[in-house]
C-alpha cells in the first residue's frame, strides 16, 4: 500500500476499494429494503395502460429497398445544433468573447446567489468563501485532498484556508440543516436556477436536444448513516453503493442544464419529471411543460413507460435513444444457445439471437394522437450484442457511414472542390514528384481514399475482384464446353497462370455427347449388337475362335467397351473366359483413366468381370479410380460436393452423380436456360445451388483473421510504404533494369469504367520511363530522356514477415539465382514474359499471380511490377510483361463472369428482380451457414452497396470511415457525450474529502464541481472564434476547445481567481476603516530578514511533473559555525565578528531539504530545510504566524515599548500605516522612535 493512503479519505466520484462479502452480511437489510423501492418496481414490470409488443407493425415488404446512406449526417446535425446552442449563449451574453473574470464573477461573485448560500447557512464572509473555495479547486484540480495539498512543502499555499479551519468548514456542511431541506437540496436549486437564467431564458422558439444520463457516486456509508434525503443505490454494474445525481445537457456543448440526486422513496421517472419542470415549466413547476421542439436523448435502462408514454410524448417531446429489454419494446434478444424446442417469450416479443450476420430489423407504433415511434434493432455480426433503440424523428432504414477522421469534413462537404480535387486525394505521392495527371487518364475510378476501412468492405461486396475472380474461375471453368465461344479465352488466362488444370478434359464431352444422344442409343442397342456378332461371322451361342476373329481394322477393345455399355455384358463375360485375347484384355483395361494393365491375366479378368457387371457406364468409367482419385475427381466435377469417408462404393455413386449433374447442367446451359433455378430440386442429378454465385457470395463476405494474421496483415501494410521508397532508391542506382521510376502513388479501391463490376485494390501506381539498354551500350546520350513516354503500371507488394514464407522466398531466390544469391545482400530486380514459363518460378503462388494479372487488365495496361521483401528490406522485383491476347482475354473472362452470375444485381431499380430462391440455396449452403445470414440480413447489405456503387448516393471518393451504424444508433452516440463528458471531467478533477461517512458532503461537492463545469463551458465558447464556420465539424470545435483550455487548467484558474478576490476583500475592508494609531509599539528581533512567502507559480503543462518552481526563502544565520561549537553571542566581539555576523544578516541563500530534522532558528519548529548560505535551519511557516506565535509566548527576542507590557489589543499585522499605505507592516521601536511604524523591508534585529 502507499504511504500516502489515508483510509479516513472518501471518494465521491472515483472507486475505491469494496469488500463485496462485506456489504452483503453487514447490510443485507439494506439491500433487500432500500435499494429499490416498490414504486420502481411495479413502473418498470407493470404492463398496464402501455402499448405491448403486439401494437408495434412491421414495415411494408418494399420498403427496405428504399434504403438511404449518409456520410456524418448525425454529426453535421449535431453541429448544427451546437451552432444553435452557442448563438443562444452569446444572445444571453450581449457579446460575443465575455472575459474570463466577467464570468466567474457573474457565477461565484459576491451578488451571486451561491455566495449568499455560504453567507445565509454557513455565516462566511466573503473572503472565507474565497478561501474556501480557492482551496477546494486547488485540491480538486490536482486530484488531491486538501490536507496533503497543504501539508505539501512545494505547494504554495498562499491566500488558501488553513487546514483546520477548512476541515471544520466541511464538518459543518456534513451536518447543516435548514428547517426540512438540507444544504445540498439548497445548492441544486440554486444551481438549476442558474443555468435557467443563463441559457433557457433566450432560447425563443429554437430546437435543441438535451442529452438525459444518471451520474452514479460510490459511497461506502455505514447502516446507521444519515443520508439527509439522498435515496440508497446499489449500481449494479459496479457492485457498489452510493447514490445517482441525474443530469441533463445540452448535447453540442456539454452545458449541464439541470442535475437533480434520486431522493428518498423517488422513482426514476419522477426525477425525470422534476428536470423538465424545472427547465421548461412555469413559475409554480407543478404543470406539464411545454416540450415541443426539444428532444430527449438518453441511454438504455431509463426509458421507464411512465416517463415516455405518460409524460415526455404526452407534454409534445421527441425522443432518440437506446432501449433496454422491456415488455413494451417489440424486440428482445438472447445470448444463449438455439435449443431444440424455443422458449416462449411471455410479451409475445420477436427474439433476435446474437450470434447471425450483420442486420437490421425495424417496427413502427403510432401512439396517441400524432406520436410515432421507430424501433430499431441493429445487430452488428461479431456476436456479442445487440442494440436496441429508438426514435421518434428518423424512420425508414437509413445508415450512417461515421468518418474516422473529421477533419475531412472540411473538403469533403466542401461543394466549391472540383470532383478532380477530390479524386488527386485517393493517390497520395509516396515518393517522386505528383503524376496524377498521368493516373488519372487510366480507365479507372477512385471509390475511396483509403483500403481497409468500412467502405471499402461495402465496395467490395458482389464484386470482381482479384479474389473473387480467383475463387470463382474454378466453378465457372466446369461449363467452359469445348465448343464454348469464349474456351480459348480461357485457355489463354489459365496457361499463363498455370492452372490449366481447371478446364474439362476431352472425354468428359464424349460423354456428355453420349448422354444426349442416349436415347437414339438405346433404341439401336440390339440391332447394334446383332450387326457386330455378324461382323464377326457368329452367333452368342458359336464357340468355333476360328470363326470370331476379327479383321485387323476393328478396335477390339473400343469395341467391346461400346457394346457392354450397349448392354451386351453378358457376351463380354462369356468371352472373356473362353477366347479372348490378352492383348484385348489389357487394351480394354488401358482405355479407362488411372488403369494399369500391368497385372496377370487371371487377376486382370476377375477385374473385367466386376467392371462389366457394373450398372451404368458412369460406374465402370471410374471403376479403376483409386478412392483418393475419385475424391479428386469429384471435387473437380462439383466444387460444392462433401467428400469424406473412404467407402469406394460410396464415392462411386457420388462420383456418378457429380457427372451427371455436370452433364445436364453444361446441357441446360447450352441451351440457354438456367439449370439453378430450382424448378428440378427433387432430382437428385440436379445442381441445387449456382457454384459461381456461390463464390462470389464468398469472396464478398470475407472471414474475420484471427489475431496472429491479424498482427502479420497489420505488419505487412505499415512496410509497404518503406518498400516503396526502397524500390524508387534502387531505381536511382539504376538497379532496376532500365525502369526510372519517376513517381510512385499509393492507391484505393477503385472501379474499371469499361468493363461492369470489375474492381481492384493495387498497392501502388507506378509511374516510370523505360531506358533501352542497348541504347546505353552503344554511347548514346542517356541524360537526356525526355523524348521517352512516361508510362504507369499497378505494383504488387508482399510482406514476408513470418518465418515459415521467408525462408521459402529465400529458396525461391537460390532456386533461380544460385545459392550464393541471397547471401549478397542486395535486391534483386527481374523481367520476365507472362507466357514465357519463367512466371511460376517467380510467383509460385497461382492466387498472386491472378492478382497481379487483375491489377494490369482492369488498367487495360500491359505490365506489372511484383515486389517481395522480408521485415526490413526488399528481397527482389518481377516486372512482368503481358501480350495484348492475354490482357484482351482476360478481360473477356470478367465479362463473362459478370453476365454469368452478377448481372441481375446491377440492373436498374425498375428492372431489378433478385432471384430470392437461388439466393435463399447459397445462404443455406454448407459454406455459408457459419454466417448465419438470411434473406432479409443479405437484404441489408445489399440495399446498402446498391446505394454506393449502382445508385451513386455519396460524393465519391469517400474518406476513411470506422462504421456504419443505423441512423438512431448515430444519432444517439454524438447526443450522449453531453452527460458523459461531464462524468469524466469530474473523474480527472477528482473531488476528497475527509469525512465521517455523510453523503451531504458528497452532493454539495458535485454541486460546485458543476459550477467549474459550467465556467468551464462558457469560457471555452467565449474563446472561440466569432464566424463558427471555421470549425469543419463539432469534433474540430470540442477539440481546439480542450486543448486550448482543458478542464484542470480552468479549475486551476479559478483558484487563483479566488485568492485575488479573497485579496481584494481585505483590502476594500481595511480601506473602509480609518486608521487609528496602535496603542504600544513593540520590537520584533528575527535576527534577520523575514521569511517571505513565495508567489504562487501557475501548473505546468506536464500533469506528471512537478506543478510547482522551487520555493526560494530569505533567512538569517544560525549564530554559529555547523559542528564546531562555536558560541551564538560570544563575550568577546571583534570587528571581523561583526563583519561575518552583518554578512550573514543580509543573507539571501536558497533553501535545501534534507532528512535530517533540526530546530528552525526563529521559531523553533522541527524543519528539514537548511540555508545554503548562512546554514542556519529554516522552517517555511508564514510570517505572521510566526510573530504571532512569537508574541503571545512571550518570546525574549520582542521588547514592548513604554511600560514594557504586551499590547491591550490584538496585533494587527495587515493594516493601514501612517503614510496610508497599505503595505504590510508592523510597528516598532528602534532606540529614540516610539510608536513609529515602519515597512517590514526596514525592521532591524534587535542587539
Amino acid at each position: 500500500m502507499d504511504d500516502s493512503f489515508d483510509p479516513t479519505f472518501l471518494t465521491a466520484d472515483v472507486d475505491v476499494d469494496f469488500d463485496f462479502l462485506r456489504a452483503q452480511t453487514q447490510y443485507q437489510d439494506d439491500i433487500n429494503n432500500c435499494w429499490i423501492s416498490e414504486g420502481q418496481a411495479e413502473e418498470i414490470t407493470d404492463p398496464s395502460d402501455f402499448p405491448c409488443a403486439a401494437d408495434w407493425k412491421d414495415d411494408a415488404p418494399d420498403i427496405i429497398s428504399n434504403t438511404v446512406v449518409t456520410v456524418d449526417k448525425a454529426r453535421i446535425h449535431i453541429w448544427k445544433q451546437g451552432k444553435t446552442e452557442i448563438r443562444i449563449i452569446r444572445t444571453v451574453w450581449g457579446e460575443d468573447h465575455p472575459t474570463f473574470d466577467t464570468l466567474a464573477t457573474r457565477i461565484f461573485g459576491p451578488r451571486s446567489k451561491l455566495f449568499h448560500l455560504f453567507e445565509d447557512e454557513l455565516s462566511l464572509s466573503y473572503e472565507k468563501y474565497c478561501r474556501f473555495l480557492a482551496t477546494f479547486f486547488a485540491a480538486s484540480s490536482r486530484s488531491s485532498p486538501a490536507s496533503r495539498l497543504l501539508e505539501d512543502n512545494r505547494f504554495d499555499s498562499t491566500g488558501m484556508m488553513e487546514k483546520m479551519e477548512y476541515y471544520r468548514l466541511i464538518r459543518q456542511i456534513e451536518e447543516h440543516r435548514s428547517g426540512d431541506e438540507s444544504l445540498w437540496m439548497q445548492i441544486e436549486e440554486l444551481f438549476n436556477s442558474l443555468v435557467k437564467k443563463h441559457f433557457l431564458s433566450e432560447r425563443g422558439e429554437e430546437e435543441l436536444y438535451i442529452a438525459l444520463d444518471d451520474d452514479k457516486h460510490h459511497f461506502n456509508y455505514s447502516k446507521q448513516a444519515d443520508t439527509y434525503g439522498l435515496q440508497r443505490m446499489r449500481h449494479i454494474k459496479t457492485n457498489r453503493m452510493g447514490h445517482t445525481a441525474h443530469t441533463a445537457g445540452l448535447s453540442a456543448t456539454g452545458m449541464p442544464l439541470c442535475v437533480m440526486f434520486q431522493r428518498e422513496d423517488e422513482a426514476q421517472s419522477q426525477v425525470y419529471e422534476r428536470m423538465c419542470k424545472k427547465m421548461f415549466g412555469g413559475r409554480t413547476g407543478n404543470g406539464y411543460p411545454n416540450l415541443q421542439g426539444i428532444t430527449f436523448g438518453s441511454d438504455r435502462g431509463y426509458w421507464t413507460p411512465t416517463l415516455l408514454f405518460l409524460f415526455l410524448l404526452k407534454c409534445g417531446a421527441d425522443v432518440v435513444g437506446t432501449v433496454a429489454r422491456c415488455f413494451w419494446y417489440p424486440f428482445t434478444f438472447t445470448k444463449g444457445k438455439v435449443t431444440a424446442i424455443p422458449e416462449v417469450d411471455t410479451h409475445n416479443r420477436i427474439e433476435i439471437r446474437m450470434k447471425g450476420a450483420k442486420d437490421v430489423f425495424y417496427k413502427t407504433l403510432k401512439w396517441g394522437p400524432s406520436a410515432k415511434i421507430r424501433a430499431t434493432c441493429y445487430r452488428p455480426g461479431t456476436g456479442t450484442a445487440v442494440s436496441l433503440a429508438m426514435s421518434t424523428l428518423h424512420h425508414g432504414p437509413l445508415f450512417d457511414l461515421n468518418l474516422s477522421f473529421p477533419k475531412d469534413h472540411k473538403w469533403y462537404f466542401n461543394r466549391t472542390v472540383l470532383q478532380d480535387e477530390r479524386n488527386a486525394k485517393a493517390f497520395p505521392v509516396v515518393a517522386g514528384s505528383d503524376h496524377y495527371d498521368i493516373i488519372k487518364a487510366l480507365p479507372i475510378r477512385p471509390l475511396t481514399l483509403v483500403q481497409g476501412d468500412t467502405a471499402w468492405f461495402i465496395m467490395r461486396q458482389f464484386s470482381l475482384t482479384s479474389s473473387t475472380v480467383d475463387k470463382c474461375i474454378s466453378s465457372r471453368c466446369r461449363e467452359i464446353t469445348q465448343d464454348h465461344a469464349l474456351r480459348e479465352s480461357y485457355e489463354t488466362v489459365l496457361k499463363a497462370v498455370d492452372r490449366t488444370n481447371l478446364l474439362p478434359r476431352r472425354s468428359d464431352y464424349t460423354d456428355a455427347r453420349n448422354n444426349n444422344n442416349s436415347t437414339n442409343n438405346n433404341n439401336n442397342t440390339d440391332r447394334r449388337g446383332r450387326n457386330v456378332l455378324d461382323d464377326i461371322g457368329g452367333d452368342s451361342d458359336s464357340s468355333d475362335d476360328e470363326e470370331e476373329l476379327p479383321t485387323p481394322a476393328i478396335d477390339w477393345a473400343s469395341n467391346w467397351i461400346r457394346r457392354v455399355n450397349e448392354g451386351e455384358d453378358g457376351l463380354f463375360r462369356d468371352r472373356l473366359n473362353s477366347t479372348m485375347e490378352e492383348s484385348t484384355i489389357r487394351g480394354i483395361i488401358d482405355k479407362h483413366d488411372n488403369a494399369k494393365s500391368t497385372g496377370s491375366i487371371s487377376s486382370l479378368k476377375k477385374k473385367l468381370k466386376e467392371w462389366s457387371e457394373l450398372s451404368t457406364y458412369l460406374h465402370r468409367k471410374y471403376f479403376f479410380y483409386s478412392v483418393p482419385q475419385l475424391k479428386d475427381r469429384i471435387l473437380e466435377l462439383d466444387g460444392q460436393a462433401v467428400v469424406t469417408g473412404k467407402n469406394k462404393n460410396a464415392l462411386f455413386d457420388l462420383v456418378v452423380r457429380c457427372q451427371r449433374k455436370r452433364i445436364g447442367r453444361n446441357t441446360t446451359l447450352n441451351n440457354n436456360q438456367d439449370p439453378y433455378n430450382g424448378e428440378e430440386d427433387d432430382e437428385d442429378d440436379v445442381d441445387t445451388v449456382d457454384p459461381v454465385l456461390l463464390d462470389i457470395f464468398k469472396a464478398s463476405k470475407m472471414k474475420p483473421l484471427k489475431d496472429e494474421a491479424k498482427a502479420y496483415c497489420r505488419q505487412g501494410h505499415l512496410l509497404e510504404r518503406p518498400f516503396l521508397e526502397q524500390f524508387h532508391q534502387h531505381s536511382k542506382e539504376g538497379l532496376t533494369r532500365g525502369y526510372k521510376s519517376i513517381a510512385i502513388h499509393e492507391t484505393p479501391v477503385v472501379e474499371s469504367t469499361s468493363i461492369t463490376g470489375a474492381l481492384d485494390s493495387s498497392d501502388a501506381e507506378l509511374i516510370y520511363k523505360k531506358e533501352d539498354h542497348a541504347a546505353n551500350d552503344s554511347g548514346s546520350d542517356t541524360n537526356d530522356d525526355d523524348d521517352i513516354a512516361i508510362e504507369t503500371m499497378p505494383i504488387g507488394i508482399k510482406a514476408r514477415v513470418a518465418h515459415s514464407t521467408f525462408y521459402s522466398e529465400r529458396q525461391l531466390i537460390e532456386a533461380n539465382l544460385g545459392l550464393a544469391a541471397y547471401e549478397r545482400g542486395e535486391p534483386y530486380y527481374v523481367e520476365i514474359d507472362a507466357e514465357g514459363g519463367e512466371l511460376h518460378k517467380w510467383i509460385p503462388k497461382h492466387k498472386e499471380s491472378f492478382q497481379l494479372l487483375h491489377h494490369v487488365a482492369v488498367r487495360d495496361a500491359r505490365k506489372g511490377l511484383f515486389l517481395v521483401g522480408n521485415k526490413t528490406k526488399v528481397m527482389f522485383g518481377v516486372f512482368v510483361t503481358y501480350s495484348d491476347n492475354l490482357i484482351a482475354s482476360y478481360r473477356a473472362l470478367l465479362e463473362d463472369l459478370f453476365d454469368r452470375a452478377l448481372k441481375p444485381f446491377y440492373e436498374a431499380d425498375q428492372h431489378l428482380q433478385l432471384p430470392k430462391e437461388k439466393i435463399e440455396r447459397i445462404l443455406q449452403a454448407k459454406e455459408m451457414k457459419k454466417l448465419n445470414m438470411t434473406y432479409h440480413s443479405f437484404q441489408t447489405d445489399y440495399y446498402v452497396w446498391r446505394q454506393l456503387r449502382i445508385k451513386k448516393a455519396l460524393q465519391l471518393p469517400i474518406p476513411p470511415c470506422n462504421r456504419i451504424l443505423p441512423y438512431n444508433h448515430s444519432v444517439w452516440n454524438n447526443l450522449k457525450g453531453a452527460s458523459d463528458t461531464a462524468t469524466k471531467l469530474m473523474w480527472n478533477c477528482q473531488i476528497k474529502f475527509a469525512s465521517s461517512g455523510r453523503s451531504q458532503v458528497v452532493a454539495f461537492a458535485k454541486f460546485l464541481q458543476l459550477y467549474s463545469i459550467l465556467l468551464h463551458r462558457e469560457y471555452q465558447i467565449a474563446t472561440a472564434k466569432t464566424d463558427l464556420n471555421f470549425y469543419a465539424s463539432l469534433h474540430h470545435f470540442r477539440n481546439t476547445r480542450n486543448k486550448n483550455y482543458p478542464f484542470h487548467k480552468t479549475v486551476d484558474r479559478i483558484s487563483v481567481w479566488f485568492i485575488k478576490n479573497a485579496d481584494d476583500a481585505v483590502a476594500a475592508a481595511a480601506a473602509a476603516v480609518p486608521p487609528t494609531p496602535p496603542t504600544t509599539a513593540l520590537t520584533v528581533d528575527t535576527g534577520g530578514p523575514l521569511v517571505r512567502t513565495p508567489p504562487r507559480v501557475q501548473r505546468f503543462s506536464n500533469p506528471r511533473g512537478s506543478p510547482f518552481q522551487e520555493i526560494r526563502n530569505y533567512t538569517t544565520i544560525t549564530g554559529g559555525t555547523p559542528g564546531k561549537g562555536r558560541s551564538k553571542n560570544p563575550t568577546n566581539k571583534t570587528a571581523a565578528y561583526d563583519e561575518d555576523h552583518q554578512r550573514l544578516n543580509t543573507c539571501e541563500g536558497d533553501l535545501y531539504w534534507t532528512k535530517q530534522i533540526k530546530k528552525c532558528s526563529i521559531c523553533d519548529t522541527n524543519s528539514n530545510y537548511v540555508c545554503l548560505g548562512c546554514k542556519r535551519w529554516y522552517c517555511i511557516k508564514s510570517r505572521d504566524e510566526k510573530f504571532y506565535n512569537m508574541i503571545l509566548k512571550s518570546d525574549s527576542r520582542v521588547a514592548f515599548i513604554e511600560d514594557g507590557e504586551r499590547p491591550p489589543s490584538e496585533l494587527v499585522i495587515h493594516g493601514v500605516a501612517n503614510d496610508r499605505s497599505t503595505k504590510e507592516f508592523c510597528t516598532v521601536d528602534m532606540d529614540a522612535i516610539t510608536c513609529g511604524t515602519v515597512n517590514q523591508d526596514h525592521i532591524l534585529p534587535r542587539h
